[in-house]
């Protein structure tokens, strides 16, 4: 078909060449039915048309189409093929600007030629004097803007296109070109006026239909990305297109398909580099190991020097086990990168796992340096610093990570096998003026009766230090005074057991079990039988309350609590024979 294809090619050539115009449109019109992206049949029907048909505007057309994501340099080399063909036509156009001065189309179909051919200074004339005879020719107004960019007037361009909107809001080129200069300026509310303004007017419109996706994407905004990436998938796939669609599917966790995509975005551009390397890093990720290394492999032929490339190679031999591979390619990525932390920690780690420490070392420096203050790597570097002896430098690492991050429970145990004193420093260093600011705000509430505040900063209290005696002994009262007594008596009681020297607080607890009945007040009462201080420099407790026997508070209970002594204890213990010497010492 090739063959077929450029023989019909020469053929319309020497039929122009001839005079026989008629009969070359016909075979380029052939042509372009079978392969419609032919850029040179393009070209040639577009300068057929403007020399013999008077049809300048639908030859530039034709030209601008053919010259459309072409290779730079295009238009220089078709003019040393067919410099005669060329000159014609240029000689038609300026006939038709000279014959008819104000006829606005012959105007824009000179400038816009002169832009495919680069002229731009002599393209942006024409075209401000086709704006000026026609203030609605939209198309006019973006090819201006064009030549303006070209000449460093770009703010011109975008003032000329705002101007001439308001006479031509029905053109969907010139709501194109402001909706994508705005979406190249971030001004994606103005840039989303645009572009959904062009593709209702024009719907086709690839550059368009891509940007709604990419933008409406970027917002998470997936219905509304589908439908655009669905249309163009549906009238005029191409590679990007699968790439959005990919990446919607992704957002919503299908990967399965964002993979088809992707493989269909490689079958239609497969020398496209971003294809490959999203298809590489996603193979990977639904453990497609060897579809995704060839992917990556092929993304690297195309830009040789891409780190994060590396990066993924690193981690597919990760997958397969090859340790020394993965070594290879992070020592390449951090070549190409040197302040890529994440592939210093990771290369770190796999020249730890071979003994390689004071290289570890090294590379862990410099990610610490990129994120400071990161409990893993302190972590890791400290591990390191200690296997090469450098015990000094080990122990600082920890403390220093600690004071940063005192609750960190891995922190905790490398200092309480490195440093276990500086841990301990630490840790009141961290609490107290917390725990005492505390306090002192919770005594404040209880004071002006604020009660359940008072509460409530208690309790945060105790969520530092469990065991402080005021804190817990305070929440008792306040479930006291709302008559919450069980609550009420287990606190008490753990408030006098963590300081046995607030020896009143007993009696505010046998106050609070003379109000409870059954099993819950004799329960507490044999805690307090057990979990008190035993050893006889530490019973003041047991006299005190002997002192109180006669209190109605306390004699009603003190049998019960002489019985849980019993259950609790021996008759040769410290607590029993106290009992004993008391009651005796009464008679």
């Amino acid at each position: 078909m090739s063959d077929n294809i450029q023989g019909m090619f020469e053929a319309a050539v020497a039929k122009d060449k001839s005079g026989e115009g008629s009969e070359a449109i016909r075979l380029l019109d052939a042509i372009l039915e079978y392969q419609p992206n032919h850029r040179m049949a393009r070209f040639y029907r577009g300068g057929i048309r403007i020399r013999y048909r008077k049809d300048p505007e639908g030859g530039v057309r034709d030209w601008e189409e053919a010259f459309e994501g072409a290779p730079a340099g295009s238009s220089a080399k078709v003019r040393e093929l067919y410099p005669l063909f060329l000159d014609s036509c240029y000689e038609r156009l300026i006939q038709f600007t000279t014959q008819e001065p104000d006829n606005a189309v012959y105007h824009s179909s000179f400038g816009r030629a002169c832009l495919v051919l680069n002229q731009v200074e002599l393209a942006e004339r024409h075209l401000q004097r086709a704006l000026s005879l026609d203030k609605t020719r939209g198309i006019d107004a973006v090819r201006a803007y064009e030549a303006l960019k070209q000449l460093n007037k770009g703010d011109a361009g975008v003032q000329l296109m705002q101007k001439h909107l308001e006479h031509a809001a029905d053109s969907p080129e010139l709501q194109a070109s402001l909706g994508l200069h705005y979406r190249s300026q971030a001004m994606t509310a103005q840039a989303l006026k645009h572009l959904e303004a062009s593709a209702k007017l024009s719907p086709r419109t690839v550059a368009v239909r891509q940007a709604l996706g990419d933008i409406y994407l970027g917002q998470g905004r997936m219905e509304q990305a589908e439908s655009h990436f669905q249309f163009m998938l549906q009238n005029q796939p191409t590679a990007s297109a699968h790439l959005g669609m990919a990446e919607c599917d992704k957002q919503q966790f299908r990967f399965a398909e964002a993979l088809e995509n992707l493989q269909k975005a490689a079958t239609l551009e497969p020398v496209n580099f971003q294809v490959q390397a999203d298809l590489g890093d996603l193979a990977l990720q639904m453990g497609e190991a060897e579809l995704g290394i060839r992917s990556l492999k092929t993304a690297l032929a195309l830009e040789p020097n891409h780190p994060e490339i590396y990066g993924l190679l690193a981690k597919a031999a990760l997958q397969k086990g090859d340790r020394a591979e993965a070594i290879q390619s992070l020592t390449t990525q951090l070549r190409l990168d040197p302040n890529d932390a994440f592939a210093a920690y990771t290369l770190a780690t796999q020249l730890r796992a071979t003994g390689q420490y004071q290289e570890a070392g090294q590379l862990l420096n410099k990610a610490l340096v990129a994120k400071p203050g990161d409990v893993q790597i302190s972590l890791d570097l400290a591990e390191c610093y200690e296997k090469l002896n450098y015990l000094t430098e080990a122990r600082k690492m920890l403390r220093e990570a600690y004071e940063r991050n005192p609750s960190h429970q891995e922190l905790q145990a490398a200092l309480a096998r490195l440093d276990p004193e500086a841990l301990v420093k630490n840790r009141v260093a961290q609490v107290q003026p917390e725990v005492e600011e505390w306090v002192n705000l919770a005594r404040a509430h209880a004071q002006a009766g604020r009660h359940q505040e008072a509460f409530e900063t208690f309790r945060k209290v105790l969520g530092v230090n469990p065991h402080h005696s005021e804190a817990l002994a305070e929440i008792g009262r306040i479930y006291a005074g709302r008559r919450v007594l069980a609550p009420a008596g287990e606190f008490l009681l753990r408030g006098y057991a963590c300081d046995p020297s607030q020896l009143p607080v007993l009696l505010e607890f046998f106050d609070v079990l003379n109000q409870m009945v059954g099993r819950e007040a004799y329960g507490l009462l044999e805690q307090l039988a057990r979990c008190l201080p035993q050893d006889l420099e530490k019973v003041a407790w047991l006299d005190y309350l002997w002192r109180q026997r006669e209190s109605p508070g306390v004699g009603k209970l003190l049998s019960a609590l002489l019985e849980s002594v019993k259950k609790a204890y021996p008759p040769n213990h410290p607590v029993s024979q106290r009992w004993v010497s008391l009651q005796l010492s009464d008679r």
